[in-house]
């Protein structure tokens, strides 16, 4: 599902200081130390996020709040290193993917740099992709009674 698709309503007062309060405290500790999945502690219980959903998070809050910032949440611009992990992949394989356009960049004097929204638009758009390929072998096998 994508956020985007998602109507998120600010509530009262009262619950878009809490957002904007949490939006900035989330700014502060999770954004520069935070590399592995992150934990939250409802009623005194852990639960442990992956850390792919805090970029989410983040624009909930900041949607909830009143705050428009954009680089706060996903527009802040990565390098093609910073990228190629957000996705997983070669530094090499990334540049190859912008020289295709399947992921839009600008450059800074030599060097290229891309938006994180745009990296995350790319890997929601290339799992659906994988889901969709997985799903025709999955019905072509059953067709073909392999046994799966």
């Amino acid at each position: 599902m994508n956020l985007r698709q998602i109507t998120i309503n600010p509530g009262n007062l009262h619950d878009r200081k809490i957002a904007k309060r949490s939006l900035t405290r989330l700014e502060k500790i999770v954004r520069p130390k935070v590399s592995g999945a992150v934990y939250i502690e409802i009623n005194h219980e852990s639960v442990e996020l992956p850390r792919s959903i805090v970029s989410t998070l983040f624009e909930v809050l900041s949607v909830l709040s009143g705050v428009n910032d954009k680089h706060l949440v996903n527009e802040e611009p990565l390098t093609t290193q910073q990228a190629a992990e957000l996705l997983h992949v070669s530094r090499p394989y990334l540049v190859k993917l912008i020289d295709k356009k399947s992921i839009p960049s600008y450059k800074v004097g030599r060097y290229r740099r891309v938006y994180k929204s745009d990296v995350l638009a790319y890997k929601e758009k290339s799992l659906i992709e994988r889901k969709e390929i997985l799903q025709k072998l999955v019905d072509e096998a059953q067709e073909l009674d392999l046994g799966y």
